[in-house]
């Protein structure tokens, strides 16, 4: 006898575990989700990820949320970019939850949520003022 059909269980999809990722962070995503992760900055709050992505000439990109079981240590920016923060280290993000745990990777959090795009009214149509006296 030779078996038709196989099938394959899977522990979130049928309920049986939840998604929980205590810890959230914003990037400025380009382009489509890559099944390997894409090396991102995180940023703690959408305006620091609208402030980047104003600062870095990034308009034509979306920002979204991300999520992570591992805490982000959030920093202040070393880079030309004045008062900004985020996380201290670079982040591989994957398209959703079913990848492998650890620190320095997090998930887009699901389609639908927490996600600005370009055009949308939660973008700033001017750069948010710095923190320091220096402009972007």
């Amino acid at each position: 006898m030779t078996p038709l059909f196989t099938s394959v269980v899977c522990d979130y999809c049928d309920g049986h575990r939840s998604v929980a990722f205590p810890y959230r962070g914003f990037v400025v995503w380009r382009g489509a989700p890559d099944p390997n992760g894409r090396d991102v900055y995180v940023f703690p709050t959408r305006r620091d990820a609208e402030h980047y992505r104003y600062a870095a000439k990034l308009q034509d990109h979306v920002i979204r949320e991300v999520w992570s079981e591992h805490p982000f240590i959030w920093g202040p920016g070393r880079g030309s970019i004045k008062g900004l923060t985020l996380a201290n280290h670079v982040y591989t993000v994957f398209p959703d939850h079913r990848f492998t745990p650890g620190r320095y990777r997090a998930c887009l959090s699901p389609p639908g949520g927490t996600s600005s795009s370009p055009s949308s009214p939660s973008s700033p149509s001017s750069p948010r003022p710095s923190r320091s006296s220096s402009r972007p």
